[in-house]
């Protein structure tokens, strides 16, 4: 009888003991519940408001900084940043800044793909993305891999964010200094060389217009030159068309497959 009031008790004891362990557990559950639930609220008090920046990502500002929220996954991806680009295209990567560097983070979902180590960035544009290191130039892919070294010796007048480097139908133009602007492919090799003052973007013709010590020209895709830079002024009108000045008159050209054809007007 004492043996069977013995095992009695000593069960008792451990049924005791077990419930008195899983009372602190629950209450320990509790209570992480319950600051996960005043955090989130708290989170919610602050995220009033905001930027719309892509389907599930909002840009937050707050005490002159800016972050990237992610409402699909309920939390900040990018924190305390300088500034973030807008108008990413169909590479949906864009640039940020963060103690006055910058990286480039996904549009879509706000995660960071690089940090902020380049001194300057510029949007992706077909699969690549400038980045500029004291002074130096190149590009990286994807992957955040430096596929176009930084070789480009890139020297401004003053600290102003540049004009948009991208590139479009495989080819990029570089302005190295305000007098020295070429045209590269995406092997880094130059197709124009860097000896025009301007290069305009591709037109429907896949020509440009150039500048050179003050005087317009046209060159095609492969950098042949159809007009050489003799004019004060050319306008591509539409395909195959182009107005020039010189002199003070205007003259009608006509472009066909790298052939010109001038005509008074």
């Amino acid at each position: 009888m004492n043996n069977q009031f013995y095992r009695a008790g000593k069960f008792l004891l451990s049924a005791l003991n077990i419930c008195w362990k899983l009372g602190v557990v629950t209450l320990g559950v509790g209570i992480i519940i319950l600051v996960v639930f005043i955090a989130k609220e708290i989170q919610k008090d602050n995220l009033r408001g905001g930027e719309q920046l892509s389907a599930y990502v909002k840009v937050y500002t707050k005490d002159g900084y800016k972050s990237l929220y992610n409402e699909r996954e309920t939390e900040f991806t990018l924190e305390r940043l300088d500034w973030v680009s807008h108008g990413v295209g169909e590479d949906r990567i864009g640039v940020y800044s963060k103690n006055l560097r910058r990286g480039f983070y996904n549009y879509d979902t706000g995660e960071p793909l690089a940090d902020a180590i380049y001194d300057k960035a510029w949007n992706f544009s077909e699969g690549l993305g400038a980045v500029e290191s004291n002074g130096m130039l190149g590009f990286v892919d994807r992957d955040m891999k430096m596929v176009i070294p930084q070789k480009f010796h890139i020297v401004r007048a003053s600290d102003d964010w540049p004009d948009a480097i991208r590139f479009q139908d495989g080819q990029c133009v570089l302005r190295l200094t305000p007098d020295s602007v070429g045209v590269i492919d995406k092997s880094g090799q130059w197709r124009i060389p860097p000896v025009y003052q301007s290069i305009s973007e591709l037109t429907s013709d896949s020509c440009r217009v150039v500048e050179k010590n003050g005087q317009f020209g046209i060159i095609d895709y492969v950098g042949q030159l159809i007009f050489e830079p003799q004019y004060d002024a050319v306008r591509i009108t539409n395909p195959s068309v182009a107005v020039v000045a010189k002199d003070g008159y205007q003259k009608k050209d006509y472009i066909f497959r790298h052939c010109a054809t001038i005509i008074c007007i």
